[in-house]
């Protein structure tokens, strides 16, 4: 057993209560899935099993005789004739929804140890027109308007190319209202097109090539789990809202590291 998997264990022994936070530790530091069924088995243990926790777990890459043997112990460790509470309505039952609403509104990333990182928001530094110069030689409009961030890499760095974001609103916005796409860089600053126009017409929005494509479920009112279908290429990425009106104001951004890996199961 690595040194880390043995730390892992030690640690979880010197806690009273085994939780899920210790069972992904566990898993995540390469612990084989018997010892972790038989710590759960022999710990003290006060476990979120509800079901989209247990979703969210599955996807961290907790194996599936963890997963039972952690809805086994919530079983007996309720008394006969008692309910825990999961009334939608009261989101504190479930551990992550009660700690993004502690958070507040924003967009949110699960780390590797299922903790939650929060994406920053920058502004853009400048907006410029680009193909101009061909209308005085060739009479042919054709500009792309671009904005731009001042720096090559985004604070939030990313280690995970399949990622799990969070949108928290406190209105009635969803994840339908922003689009995320893929920065074109330079070795100075990342650029995005946000509308182009020619001599016949013109069109404002993130050009379709560097759209990436997001997936949502609504987990609660105002909150959103946001996923990908496909791996995400190591690059600059943004978010913002799709109402290019007030584009000028924010975006949330990001790298994907270049030695990123996706989560798999163990």
């Amino acid at each position: 057993m690595c040194l880390f998997a043995l730390l892992c264990v030690q640690s979880v022994f010197a806690q009273d209560t085994l939780t899920n936070k210790e069972v992904v530790a566990m898993s995540k530091g390469g612990l084989n899935k018997d010892l972790i069924v038989q710590t759960i088995n022999e710990s003290p243990c006060n476990f979120n099993t509800e079901v989209q926790t247990l979703i969210n777990l599955k996807k961290m890459g907790l194996h599936d005789d963890v997963l039972a043997a952690m809805k086994n112990r919530y079983k007996k460790d309720v008394p006969t004739g008692t309910t825990r509470s999961v009334d939608v309505k009261e989101t504190t039952t479930d551990p992550l929804i009660a700690k993004i609403k502690e958070m507040g509104p924003g967009i949110y990333y699960q780390l590797p140890d299922g903790s939650l990182g929060s994406l920053e928001t920058t502004v853009f530094s400048g907006f410029k027109q680009k193909g101009l110069a061909a209308v005085a030689v060739s009479g042919i409009f054709n500009s792309k308007y671009v904005g731009t961030l001042n720096t090559d890499k985004a604070n939030t760095q990313i280690s995970n190319q399949k990622p799990i974001f969070y949108f928290y609103f406190e209105d009635d916005k969803s994840p339908n209202e922003y689009v995320m796409f893929k920065f074109n860089t330079t070795k100075r600053s990342r650029e995005i097109i946000l509308g182009k126009e020619n001599n016949v017409s013109s069109s404002l929005g993130v050009d379709e090539k560097n759209r990436v494509k997001l997936s949502y479920t609504k987990i609660v009112r105002g909150l959103y789990e946001c996923t990908f279908e496909t791996f995400l290429s190591p690059g600059e990425y943004g978010i913002m809202h799709g109402n290019l009106q007030e584009y000028e104001k924010k975006v949330y951004d990001f790298s994907i590291a270049p030695n990123s890996t996706a989560s798999k199961p163990h």
